[in-house]
C-alpha cells in the first residue's frame, strides 16, 4: 500500500463517518451504547484484538526482547484470559481501543521517509486516533458519559459535530491527493 492508498481510504473512510453520523446523529448514541455494552460482541472484540497482539508479541525479534517472548505471550495470555472471564464490562472498548492501536502502527509504517503532501496530515489523524484509543481504552466508562451526554444535547450536536469535522476532515485529505 502506498501513501496515496492510504490517503484514499482514510479520506472515503472518514466523508462516510461524517455523512451517517450526521444523518443518524440522534441514533447513533442509542445503538452505540447498547453496542458497547454486550459482552458477546466485547468478548469478540476483545479477543481478535489480543490474537492479534499476540500475534505481535510472537515474532518480537532479539532487539525487541525476543529471548523473553515465549514468557511475555504467557503472562499475556493470562491477563487477556482474566480479563475476558472477571473484567468484562466495557471490554468492546478495551477491544476497539486495542485495535486500533495495533492498526495505527502499519498505517504510520507506510509513510514513514516518504515525501508526499497528504503524509503530515494522515500522520496528524493516525495520531489523534492512538491518542483518543488510548483514553477511551484507560476509561472505557467514559465512552457511556460522553454518549449519553451527546444524545441529551439539544439536536445532538456533539455526535454532528464529530460528524462534520469527521467530514471536513476526508475532504481535506481527499483535496490534497490531487
Amino acid at each position: 500500500m502506498t501513501v496515496i492508498t492510504l490517503g484514499y481510504t482514510a479520506g472515503v473512510l472518514l466523508v462516510f463517518l461524517g455523512v451517517f453520523f450526521n444523518l443518524n446523529a440522534s441514533q447513533v448514541g442509542t445503538h452505540l451504547c447498547r453496542l458497547l455494552r454486550n459482552n458477546f460482541l466485547g468478548v469478540s472484540i476483545f479477543l481478535l484484538g489480543a490474537l492479534w497482539f499476540l500475534w505481535h508479541v510472537g515474532h518480537l525479534s532479539e532487539a525487541d526482547f525476543g529471548q523473553y517472548k515465549h514468557w511475555l505471550m504467557l503472562l499475556f495470555v493470562c491477563v487477556f484470559g482474566a480479563c475476558c472471564v472477571y473484567w468484562q464490562d466495557w471490554l468492546a472498548v478495551r477491544g476497539i481501543a486495542l485495535i486500533a492501536i495495533l492498526t495505527m502502527h502499519p498505517c504510520l509504517s507506510i509513510g514513514y521517509m516518504q515525501q508526499h503532501p497528504v503524509r503530515p496530515w494522515l500522520s496528524l489523524l493516525f495520531y489523534v486516533v492512538i491518542v483518543t484509543a488510548l483514553f477511551f481504552g484507560v476509561y472505557p466508562y467514559r465512552t457511556r458519559d460522553f454518549v449519553a451526554w451527546s444524545c441529551k444535547q439539544l439536536f445532538a450536536w456533539p455526535i454532528r459535530l464529530m460528524g462534520l469535522v469527521s467530514f471536513a476532515y476526508g475532504v481535506w485529505i481527499l483535496h490534497y491527493l490531487h
